[in-house]
Order: C-alpha cells, then structure tokens, then sequence
C-alpha cells in the first residue's frame, strides 16, 4: 500500500514526539549508516535527520524515518519543509509499507517513494521529488561522526532512551531545486540553484514516549569558518532539567562532551512566557570536567517557524491530540561564550543554526 496522501498530522506526530525505548547501548558509529536496524518493539523509530540553510536563505529541513507506531511494521515515513527566501515553504511528504522501500535501500542508502539520501565517508546525496517539488542536494561531511550520551528517562512502564549521532556534526552543500505541478510549476520548470549550504546531519533510535516527559528541544551547529565549533542536541524533560549532549569541537575533533548543560530562555513581553512565544535568546552554562562554558544564545533571525496544529485538517488535528502539537522554530543565531578552565579564559563568540521546538505550547 502506497500512502500518497499521508496525513500530516500522523507525520508529525511520529516525526517529533517519537522518544527513547529501553534496550542496551547501542554505538551507531559502528552500523552501517542507512541500514535501518528494524527493532521488534511496536513503538520503535528510527530516522536521518537534516538541517541546511542557503546562502540566499533558502532552508531545507528533511526526515526519513522507519517506524513500527500505529498500524502496521517497519512503515518508511519522508517530511522535508524547504523554505524558500520569499517565505514560501514546500512541504514534501510520503509513506511506504516495508516491502515498498526496502528493495531500493542498503548500507549506502534509504529510500521512500521517490525521496532518498545516500554516500558514505564524507560525501552525500539528498533527492526529494513529488509532484509539490523537486530538491536536489549534495553535500560534505566534516568533522568525525560523533554519538552524545544517551538520553535515558523512567516511567511507570519502565525505562526508554534515545541514542543519537551526529554523522555530519557540521556540513557544506549546493543543489538545485523546481517548484512541481501542486505548486504552480511545469513539467520543463527550470532548475533554480542553491550554492553555500552549511548545516548538520544526523541519525537516531528511539521509541515513543517522550512527549510525555519532555517540553522542549534545541539543536545547533556552529556556522562559518570557526576553528572552534558548538554541536547539541538538548531535550528538557518535565523535571526542569536538560539533558546533555553537547560538545565542542576544535579543528574537526571533540575537545569536550559536557556532563551538564543548563540552559533558560529569555522571552519578550518582559521575561512573562505565554503559549507559542518564541524566545529572545537562551542563556547557557555547562561543565566538561574542570571546564565551564558560559553565555548567551541570541536568537536572530527567525528562518522558519512551522506550526504543527496550523497545517492540519480536522482528521489530522483529531489523531495528533493523542500525542502533542510541536512547534519547530528554525533559526540563524549568534552567540557569545566564555570558556574557562583553572582561573584563565577564552572567548568563543560565533554564528549557528538552531532548531528550537516547543512539544506541546498550548
């Protein structure tokens, strides 16, 4: 069975608010990069997630994921939003049974209907196609794929996790992409290109589960140059606490994982909060043994903020109560840090990409 037409709201609420499932650690730097490991649970996902903004501020978001939640096993599940510098935002989305992706993916590659993503080492290839738009992507890896702390919680059921690598903890990339016949495009659209991409990459295993004790997560990467570089991946569970996996990385390796991160958002309308609020700016500190970072995340400019309840229909709003109603808020940010070690200190101010969502601001 073909899903042509999946609802948006099973997407999304399979792609966002899916959480850790209990199992032994499990090092992902190992497995082959897009062989799915197809776990027997029923709440078990996994997916490739990737983040890239254009110099002409376009912004690709793309997610291919292997799910066993709801009907059915193992089902192939693509959502990418690409957002283009005008405003306009293409949402792609499809679905397959296994035996529907299975035949056309391996080590080297995952992919549903026409949308897939394949290399190995450094260098890789996105294609999305359906008849809403046509992306094109390749892109370089740098920097050693890196795999944070397992983010591990307890709930009456029992324990869940998630594991999480970074297989591009920073990327460059170019492409091309046309508008398809959903959206005003011919079948001789012409191709309209995408140079200076920057972003990160990334691939996970996890359960269902999380919506209920997380409220939010932030992810970033360091943009530009730097010879010093910021990756996180931080989920606050309902305790009021972060969970780290966080590291800096100087001239391409890790120099420091942080143990403990806490980070709080600054909010307009004079620090008061108020559902769907998006923050100002974070600050940040964290510890890596005898090393602390300090300071602020600016958040500015916005890119893309997708609204989860605001882009579905009546059925898909009804499906996506059970679970949450994220909002994504995508941005281009600055920060400016402070690491110190033994009474001395560093500066480390730069540019990132950051997504910043919102489980349930409701």
């Amino acid at each position: 069975m073909t899903l042509p037409n999946l609802s948006l709201g099973l997407v999304i609420g399979l792609l966002v608010v899916s959480a850790p499932l209990a199992a032994q650690t499990r090092t992902l730097a190992t497995q082959p990069l897009f062989q799915p490991l197809l776990l027997a649970a029923d709440d078990y996902a996994e997916g490739w997630e990737h983040f890239i903004r254009f110099d002409d501020g376009s912004l690709l978001v793309s997610h291919f994921m292997i799910s066993s939640m709801g009907p059915g096993n193992h089902r192939g599940i693509m959502v990418a939003t690409f957002t283009t510098p005008d405003g306009h935002t293409y949402v792609i989305k499809n679905g397959r049974k296994r035996k529907q992706w299975e035949g056309v993916s391996g080590p080297n590659r995952i992919g549903i209907a026409k949308h897939y993503v394949e290399g190995s080492g450094h260098k890789y290839r996105i294609h999305l196609k359906n008849n809403t738009a046509e992306i094109d992507i390749n892109f370089n890896a740098i920097g050693t794929p890196w795999q944070g702390n397992r983010v591990s919680l307890s709930e009456p059921d029992g324990e869940i996790y998630q594991d999480l690598m970074f297989y591009a903890p920073y990327l460059t990339a170019t492409g091309r992409y046309r508008p398809g016949k959903d959206s005003g495009g011919g079948g001789n659209e012409s191709w309209r290109l995408l140079t200076g991409g920057q972003g990160f990459a990334l691939r996970y295993v996890t359960s269902t589960g999380i919506y209920k004790l997380a409220t939010d997560r932030l992810r970033l990467t360091t943009l530009g140059s730097e010879s010093h570089r910021l990756t996180a991946d931080l989920i606050k569970t309902t305790d009021g606490q972060w969970r780290p996996r966080m590291a800096l990385w100087v001239n391409g390796r890790v120099r420091h994982q942080f143990g403990a991160v806490n980070i709080e958002p600054v909010w307009p309308n004079d620090g008061q909060s108020h559902p769907k609020d998006i923050p100002q700016s974070f600050t940040l500190s964290a510890t890596a043994g005898d090393y602390q970072l300090t300071g602020t995340l600016h958040l500015n400019p916005l890119l893309h903020r997708f609204d989860v309840l605001a882009n579905m229909g009546i059925l898909d709003r009804l499906f996506i109560g059970a679970f949450s109603a994220p909002v994504q808020s995508r941005y281009r940010a600055n920060y400016q840090l402070r690491l110190s070690h033994n009474g001395g200190s560093q500066t480390l101010d730069g540019r990132a990409l950051v997504e910043y969502v919102q489980i349930n601001p409701r």
